[in-house]
């Protein structure tokens, strides 16, 4: 069996991320990107329209920058060029490249395994990489993606099916759009935070985790949206001061609201 892929959440809020190409594929990935607050480089000789128009407008025409790009969301610099090898080294640190990501969306399969060489000549296998279309040349997958206001749902099939899990995605979003998701995880994090107020120390977190962890296998996916918060702090209080976590048998109707 083939090793399976690692599924992390990739922290890049203000970190810089390299496209390569400006086309169709390089607007599919800034779609997922822009979300995520990283500073994108994006070099191509042509843009796509719907791509400039939606991440590029507030580039300016003669330095490519958008000095507000925090504010205004979109491409922190766009260069309307074709790929020179020098541009892997913009940000260059030292050894550090200063990418998070370099991703080569380019139809042509001799310059993209040349720009992944070269990256990985020049910053060491640890540089991140992805070539559009290319698994061999991928060290990260761009998944299907599901999400709302508070949940972020990935599926990947390592690169193997991107349709299929893209299918597959839309079936169990239409599941979980039925589920009071937004409220649950509201209702969590108020919880989670509360009990942290009345449980600190090395002793109690042990025990303070326990117990959300129960808490939150007894009302399950279906009822962390009715949590009475204020309700079941006080129950946390209860249960602590005696350190048991043998919930009540009729937690869910007594903390509901």
């Amino acid at each position: 069996m083939a090793p399976k892929s690692l599924l992390l959440a990739h922290q890049l809020r203000n970190k810089n991320v390299l496209v390569i190409g400006a086309g169709d594929v390089a607007l599919t990935r800034l779609k997922k990107l822009i979300p995520t607050g990283c500073k994108i480089t994006i070099i191509g000789p042509e843009f796509n329209s719907e791509l400039k128009e939606a991440y590029c407008s507030h580039c300016d025409p003669s330095t490519g920058i958008d000095d507000q790009w925090q504010v205004n969301g979109g491409v922190y610099r766009c260069i309307p060029e074709k790929f020179q090898d020098d541009y892997l080294s913009l940000y260059q640190d030292g050894v550090n490249s200063n990418w998070a990501l370099i991703l080569v969306c380019i139809p042509d399969g001799t310059i993209s395994k040349h720009i992944y060489s070269l990256g990985k000549s020049k910053f060491g296998q640890q540089q991140l990489i992805n070539v559009a279309d290319d698994k061999p040349m991928c060290d990260v997958y761009f998944g299907a993606n599901w999400e709302d206001e508070s949940l972020q749902v990935l599926i990947s099939s390592n690169g193997a099916g991107p349709r299929f899990t893209a299918l597959l995605r839309d079936e169990i979003g239409q599941m979980l759009s039925e589920l009071h998701l937004s409220k649950s995880v509201e209702n969590l994090q108020k919880l989670r935070s509360s009990v942290q107020i009345h449980a600190k120390g090395p002793e109690s977190t042990k025990f303070r985790m326990k117990w959300m962890s129960r808490c939150t296998e007894l009302f399950g996916v279906r009822n962390c949206h009715q949590m009475d918060v204020n309700s079941l702090v006080n129950l946390f209080q209860e249960m602590y001061s005696k350190r048991t976590l043998d919930f009540p048998p009729d937690t869910i109707s007594r903390y509901s609201i």
